[in-house]
């Protein structure tokens, strides 16, 4: 039995080497065995890649990734403390409608509206964080379903004369339609997130105009130092029936206030940061779409590479989820840490 499986083995050899040596030899046979035949191959609409390029767009992902997820990270101190902020303005406001002041009602409302702008700022930079990660976890998505595509097909043959080249000429179609769903995909999850972080950007700029007005109104009245506050406080937490505990707690949290504006400007940088990677990235996606819709510059990536490629960047944004997710825990306990010290 084995002695026939043997015999059997070498007489399909022998078949296959006399197709590849003569039939793919005949004329018009010869064109289905070429790598350039395009007989199964579906046209490339004009615009559309001609070939993937999966180590490029790799690293267009590392670069973008790598920023926005640090602007994720940061961003949750950021809203962390200006929602603290907002949580005090209404004691605040209370405070300045019972004051001697002559302008207590302006003041009043405008700790009103930053109150509103500070809690819409919160939530805008929740939400841009929020995209950023479903950006990044829904590209990986999508490019460990391409590595499954080029993955299928990369043992192939691609011999010039192989019947089977007409099979690698197909796999080379999948994985280059691979290549342009990710790109499409990353395209509209690159201008979604553009949208996201100028909406935050517009909500800070409302926040500091308010910040501005305050401190304007505050300094004409005369009560723009700590020590003209503090007179001030005490008047009115006496006047309301407070003491000596509850009015530190009013001066602590009339400091946060005071720092507001430094914690908007540091979220200001991160969403300013994070537009320009996403700008840099959708410039380089531009620029490589061009580059493989072009088939007078062809190159010729073999599929395993194309697969490495798509394999370590996937790696890669694995890591950097987990380590954004780490950063962010030691951050939050830091934080609670402190607010439990201080109470």
């Amino acid at each position: 039995m084995l002695i026939f499986s043997i015999i059997a083995l070498a007489v399909l050899d022998n078949v296959s080497a006399y197709m590849e040596s003569t039939v793919c030899g005949m004329p018009l046979v010869s064109q289905l065995c070429s790598n350039d035949a395009q007989l199964f191959a579906p046209a490339v609409p004009s615009g559309q890649p001609k070939w993937a390029d999966f180590p490029n767009l790799m690293d267009v992902q590392m670069r973008v990734f790598d920023a926005a997820l640090d602007g994720a990270t940061a961003n949750v101190a950021v809203s962390y403390q200006i929602t603290k902020a907002r949580m005090i303005t209404t004691d605040l406001a209370i405070l300045v409608r019972a004051s001697d002041l002559p302008s207590r009602e302006e003041i009043a409302e405008l700790l009103d509206k930053f109150g509103r702008d500070a809690r819409d700022s919160a939530r805008h930079l929740q939400r841009f964080s929020a995209k950023i990660i479903g950006t990044t976890e829904s590209i990986l998505a999508h490019n460990s379903h391409a590595l499954r595509v080029i993955s299928r097909g990369d043992g192939q043959s691609t011999s010039p004369n192989s019947v089977y080249s007409v099979f690698a000429v197909t796999l080379s179609q999948r994985a280059t339609h691979a290549f342009s769903g990710v790109m499409s995909v990353m395209d509209e999850y690159m201008k979604n997130l553009q949208l996201e972080g100028r909406q935050a950007a517009e909500k800070l700029n409302s926040l500091d105009a308010t910040l501005y007005a305050m401190r304007s109104i505050t300094a004409t009245e005369g009560v723009a130092s700590s020590e003209e506050m503090q007179v001030l406080l005490e008047k009115l937490w006496t006047r309301l029936g407070g003491n000596k505990a509850a009015l530190r707690e009013l001066e602590r949290r009339l400091g946060l206030l005071a720092n507001v504006n430094g914690w908007r400007s540091q979220a200001n940088a991160y969403v300013a940061g994070t537009l320009l990677a996403v700008e840099q990235c959708l410039e380089e996606m531009e620029e490589l779409r061009v580059r493989v819709a072009t088939s007078a510059l062809v190159e010729e990536i073999p599929l395993e590479v194309q697969a490495q490629s798509i394999e370590m960047g996937a790696r890669r944004l694995r890591d950097m989820i987990a380590n954004r997710n780490r950063k962010v825990d030691a951050r939050l306990s830091s934080m609670e840490t402190h607010d439990v010290n201080v109470l």
